[in-house]
């Protein structure tokens, strides 16, 4: 438990308001596990194993869950190791996640339905919501409660992972790393963040369940954003990890030089959330940066080293490599539609959005975007 002082929890005190956090998780568990050899010392197998797991929970805040792993380890020669799994797994939500206490914080956030393009599918989604055609956002902070939710189900995972590892006889000290991955949960718990509420509810022909997320008042001044811990529908996540180390054989009278990469490429990110009629709303961030939670989902990023060292004395030089990303962006320039400021334009296919047939190609606005560039970081 975390109680705040009575002014605290009042919203009295010169911080920000903050209510209590207190509650309990309990759990029982049983589980198995064995690793079972199969060949060994034949043409092709080197070694062969398989591991099996399995695992019974019993929680009193959702209930009982069950899940189970298959891996593969297969060294076809002495050089070679490949691997797999296929496997299930959750996550129960935490003492945090359930019993955090609502607190008040002030995001610098843009309102879809502030300035919004006529006939737009903002437009109608804002209309729906009572918000005036002519409502303008005043103040770019906006009250925002974060907290816990007592509803939530555990996120739930289904898990494939495949790689291998490569030490060649004939390079001694190389070894270079290759793992694919694919994760689809469900029910992710996370939190959003205001901009992605807003973004959600008001952004897609499908009314999305953060509409509930929001509240204004008759002016259509939004009065608070509920960023709460949620089920969201979903997140689904690919990509390759590679690696390698290698100790370099020459110039070893002046000490021991080693290279060492460690990169990631994301394929997939999606997120989806479920809209009012149950069908999933998914949110692709591979190549995005979403500052509001925060988190950055780059397609490609590296950490390279440079080693050395001989005796007593020891250097380095890192480099450190992340690739462009785009940011949904407001630099206070209205109309939205503009070629100058901070922010580009992302405009959808043209449709007639005034029922006019004489202009049949209005240009739809969907948000604006900011580029930011690829970078690297040196570290000596």
């Amino acid at each position: 438990r975390d109680i705040p002082d009575p002014l605290v929890q009042a919203g009295a005190s010169s911080t920000n308001r903050a209510n209590a956090t207190q509650g309990s998780v309990g759990v029982k568990e049983a589980y198995v596990e064995f690793n079972v050899p199969v060949l060994s010392g034949v043409t092709m197998a080197d070694s062969l194993d398989l591991s099996l797991a399995g695992r019974y929970s019993d929680y009193d805040t959702f209930g009982e869950d069950t899940n189970y792993k298959l891996g593969v380890r297969w060294k076809p020669y002495s050089d070679l190791l490949v691997r797999g799994t296929v496997s299930t797994a959750f996550r129960a939500p935490s003492v945090s996640d359930l019993f955090l206490g609502l607190s008040d914080s002030n995001p610098a956030v843009g309102d879809p339905c502030s300035a919004r393009v006529q006939g737009s599918i903002e437009d109608t989604n804002c209309d729906a919501d009572g918000v005036p055609d002519n409502y303008a956002q005043i103040n770019p902070q906006l009250l925002e409660r974060q907290g816990g939710n007592r509803n939530l189900q555990p996120k739930e995972a289904d898990t494939y992972t495949a790689g291998l590892v490569f030490s060649p006889e004939f390079v001694p000290d190389l070894n270079v790393y290759v793992d694919w991955y694919r994760i689809e949960l469900t029910n992710a718990i996370t939190t959003l963040g205001s901009e992605t509420i807003l973004n959600n509810c008001y952004g897609s022909a499908a009314r999305s369940s953060t509409c509930a997320l929001i509240s204004r008042d008759t002016a259509g001044n939004v009065k608070e954003i509920q960023n709460l811990f949620l089920n969201i529908g979903g997140i689904d996540v690919e990509g390759i990890d590679f690696a390698f180390d290698y100790t370099l054989p020459w110039l070893q009278d002046f000490g021991t030089f080693k290279i060492a990469m460690d990169s990631a490429f994301l394929f997939e990110y999606t997120e989806f959330v479920a809209a009012a009629d149950g069908s999933l709303v998914g949110t692709e961030r591979e190549g995005t940066n979403d500052g509001q939670r925060p988190a950055a989902y780059p397609k490609f990023k590296a950490n390279t080293d440079f080693l050395w060292n001989q005796g007593p004395m020891r250097a380095s030089w890192t480099v450190r490599y992340i690739g462009s990303q785009t940011e949904t962006c407001n630099d206070g320039i209205n109309p939205p539609l503009h070629t100058f400021g901070l922010c580009s334009t992302v405009v959808s296919e043209s449709q007639d959005t005034d029922g006019d047939p004489a202009t049949p190609n209005e240009d739809v606005v969907v948000f604006t975007e900011n580029e930011l560039g690829k970078v690297f970081y040196h570290d000596v």
